[in-house]
């Protein structure tokens, strides 16, 4: 593990066999105050260390609003491994060029946004608040 990572995220059991799951698709569940979210955000910083500019994530989270805290949690975790770009897109730009977009998927329809797009990681946050899947398996297209 990187060193700047090591020294500030050092992910508990259940988020260590989360980052280190060999499927092609993970699901992190469990109560409130688990882990998911930080789980997810060291993956991605991990992620980020080991790929550079090729390491692009996507983080969802139903609502923009849902958005907020997610985006609070990342600023502390990553500090100056990453910027918050807000007015660009609202993505952390990580300085070895990774990045790590934090959008908002309120309907099927918000998926189509990211045809085209080309994607390392996908995190759909508190996946059980979205009605349908549909959006979400829609997205799994983007990833290269």
């Amino acid at each position: 593990m990187p060193t700047l990572v090591q020294q500030r995220f050092r992910p508990q059991p259940r988020q260590q066999a989360y980052i280190t799951s060999p499927a092609d698709i993970t699901v992190f569940g469990g109560a409130r105050g688990g882990g998911k979210t930080y789980g997810s955000l060291g993956d991605f910083w991990l992620h980020a260390e080991l790929h550079g500019p090729n390491a692009k994530g996507l983080m969802l989270r139903k609502t923009r609003e849902d958005l907020k805290d997610t985006v609070a949690i990342a600023t502390v975790l990553y500090g100056n491994a990453a910027m918050w770009k807000s007015h660009d897109g609202n993505y952390f730009d990580f300085s070895n060029g990774a990045r790590l977009y934090m959008a908002y998927l309120e309907n099927e329809r918000d998926a189509e946004h990211y045809q085209g797009w080309s994607l390392t990681r996908i995190y759909p946050e508190e996946i059980t608040q979205f009605l349908s899947l549909t959006g979400i398996l829609k997205l799994l297209a983007t990833l290269r």
